[in-house]
Protein backbone atom coordinates (compact mmCIF):
# COMPACT_ATOMS: atom_id res chain seq x y z
CA UNK A 1 0.00 0.00 0.00
CA UNK A 2 1.50 3.32 -1.07
CA UNK A 3 1.26 6.19 1.37
CA UNK A 4 1.40 9.72 -0.13
CA UNK A 5 0.67 11.61 3.10
CA UNK A 6 3.20 14.30 3.99
CA UNK A 7 4.93 14.00 7.35
CA UNK A 8 5.17 17.52 8.81
CA UNK A 9 6.77 16.28 12.04
CA UNK A 10 9.49 14.44 10.12
CA UNK A 11 10.11 17.48 7.90
CA UNK A 12 10.25 19.71 10.99
CA UNK A 13 12.71 17.32 12.68
CA UNK A 14 14.94 17.21 9.61
CA UNK A 15 14.86 21.02 9.31
CA UNK A 16 15.53 21.42 13.06
CA UNK A 17 18.48 19.03 12.84
CA UNK A 18 19.86 20.90 9.84
CA UNK A 19 19.53 24.21 11.72
CA UNK A 20 21.43 22.74 14.68
CA UNK A 21 24.25 21.52 12.43
CA UNK A 22 24.44 24.85 10.59
CA UNK A 23 24.35 26.82 13.85
CA UNK A 24 27.23 24.73 15.20
CA UNK A 25 29.22 25.46 12.05
CA UNK A 26 28.47 29.18 12.41
CA UNK A 27 29.30 29.27 16.12
CA UNK A 28 32.59 27.49 15.52
CA UNK A 29 33.73 30.44 13.41
CA UNK A 30 34.83 30.48 9.82
CA UNK A 31 38.47 31.44 9.20
CA UNK A 32 37.78 33.41 6.00
CA UNK A 33 34.78 33.90 3.76
CA UNK A 34 36.68 32.36 0.86
CA UNK A 35 37.40 29.31 3.00
CA UNK A 36 33.83 28.77 4.21
CA UNK A 37 33.27 25.11 5.02
CA UNK A 38 31.60 22.92 2.45
CA UNK A 39 28.42 21.65 4.07
CA UNK A 40 27.60 18.04 3.29
CA UNK A 41 24.83 17.54 0.76
CA UNK A 42 23.27 15.15 3.26
CA UNK A 43 22.49 18.20 5.42
CA UNK A 44 21.31 20.73 2.86
CA UNK A 45 20.77 18.85 -0.39
CA UNK A 46 18.34 16.24 0.91
CA UNK A 47 15.58 18.68 1.76
CA UNK A 48 13.46 19.74 -1.20
CA UNK A 49 12.62 23.46 -1.15
CA UNK A 50 8.89 22.79 -1.23
CA UNK A 51 8.98 20.71 1.98
CA UNK A 52 10.69 23.37 4.08
CA UNK A 53 8.80 25.93 6.09
CA UNK A 54 8.80 29.41 4.61
CA UNK A 55 11.00 31.74 6.65
CA UNK A 56 10.83 35.49 6.38
CA UNK A 57 13.82 37.12 4.74
CA UNK A 58 14.02 40.34 6.75
CA UNK A 59 16.48 42.43 8.71
CA UNK A 60 20.24 42.73 8.70
CA UNK A 61 22.52 39.68 8.54
CA UNK A 62 26.30 39.72 9.00
CA UNK A 63 29.21 37.44 8.15
CA UNK A 64 29.73 34.70 10.78
CA UNK A 65 33.47 35.14 10.28
CA UNK A 66 34.60 37.56 13.02
CA UNK A 67 37.13 39.05 10.58
CA UNK A 68 34.55 39.28 7.77
CA UNK A 69 32.80 42.49 6.84
CA UNK A 70 30.01 41.13 4.67
CA UNK A 71 26.44 42.03 5.51
CA UNK A 72 23.04 41.96 3.83
CA UNK A 73 19.76 43.66 4.70
CA UNK A 74 16.50 42.17 3.43
CA UNK A 75 13.38 44.33 3.06
CA UNK A 76 10.27 43.79 0.91
CA UNK A 77 11.90 41.80 -1.90
CA UNK A 78 15.05 43.94 -2.00
CA UNK A 79 18.45 43.05 -0.62
CA UNK A 80 21.29 45.52 -0.05
CA UNK A 81 24.54 45.55 1.84
CA UNK A 82 28.27 45.37 1.48
CA UNK A 83 30.90 42.75 0.84
CA UNK A 84 33.19 44.72 3.15
CA UNK A 85 34.35 46.99 0.34
CA UNK A 86 31.63 47.60 -2.26
CA UNK A 87 27.99 48.51 -1.79
CA UNK A 88 25.69 45.92 -3.36
CA UNK A 89 21.97 45.72 -4.06
CA UNK A 90 19.45 43.55 -5.87
CA UNK A 91 16.04 41.93 -5.70
CA UNK A 92 15.10 38.38 -4.76
CA UNK A 93 12.22 35.91 -4.81
CA UNK A 94 11.60 33.23 -2.20
CA UNK A 95 10.68 29.55 -2.61
CA UNK A 96 10.36 27.73 0.73
CA UNK A 97 13.44 28.78 2.65
CA UNK A 98 15.53 29.76 -0.39
CA UNK A 99 15.98 33.28 -1.77
CA UNK A 100 16.86 33.37 -5.46
CA UNK A 101 18.93 36.54 -5.87
CA UNK A 102 19.15 38.50 -9.12
CA UNK A 103 22.73 39.59 -10.00
CA UNK A 104 23.90 42.38 -7.72
CA UNK A 105 24.42 45.96 -8.80
CA UNK A 106 27.66 47.04 -7.17
CA UNK A 107 30.07 49.89 -6.76
CA UNK A 108 33.36 49.17 -8.52
CA UNK A 109 36.10 49.55 -5.90
CA UNK A 110 38.87 46.97 -6.40
CA UNK A 111 39.10 44.83 -3.27
CA UNK A 112 40.52 41.46 -2.25
CA UNK A 113 37.41 39.96 -0.67
CA UNK A 114 34.28 40.38 -2.79
CA UNK A 115 32.54 37.09 -1.98
CA UNK A 116 28.98 38.45 -1.75
CA UNK A 117 29.04 39.62 -5.38
CA UNK A 118 28.83 35.99 -6.51
CA UNK A 119 25.57 35.18 -4.69
CA UNK A 120 22.98 33.11 -6.56
CA UNK A 121 20.86 31.69 -3.72
CA UNK A 122 20.60 32.05 0.04
CA UNK A 123 19.23 29.21 2.19
CA UNK A 124 17.52 30.55 5.35
CA UNK A 125 17.76 28.18 8.33
CA UNK A 126 16.50 30.59 11.00
CA UNK A 127 19.75 31.11 12.93
CA UNK A 128 22.03 31.10 9.91
CA UNK A 129 21.84 31.84 6.20
CA UNK A 130 23.92 29.70 3.84
CA UNK A 131 25.11 31.79 0.88
CA UNK A 132 25.69 29.88 -2.36
CA UNK A 133 27.47 31.05 -5.50
CA UNK A 134 26.64 30.64 -9.17
CA UNK A 135 27.89 27.02 -9.10
CA UNK A 136 25.79 26.12 -6.04
CA UNK A 137 28.81 25.85 -3.74
CA UNK A 138 28.74 27.44 -0.28
CA UNK A 139 30.61 30.74 -0.37
CA UNK A 140 29.75 32.06 3.08
CA UNK A 141 27.52 32.05 6.12
CA UNK A 142 25.51 34.90 7.66
CA UNK A 143 23.96 35.30 11.11
CA UNK A 144 21.40 37.81 12.40
CA UNK A 145 22.99 41.16 13.32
Amino acid sequence: MTHNTRHPRLTRRIATGAVAVLAAVGLAGVPTAAAAPALPDSVTGSLPESSLPSLQFAGRWVDVNPAGNGQLTFHNGRVSGTDGCNGIGSTYTVTGNVAHVKPFMSTMIACDNQWLNGVKTIDHWGVVMVVRGQDGQVIGLLRPA
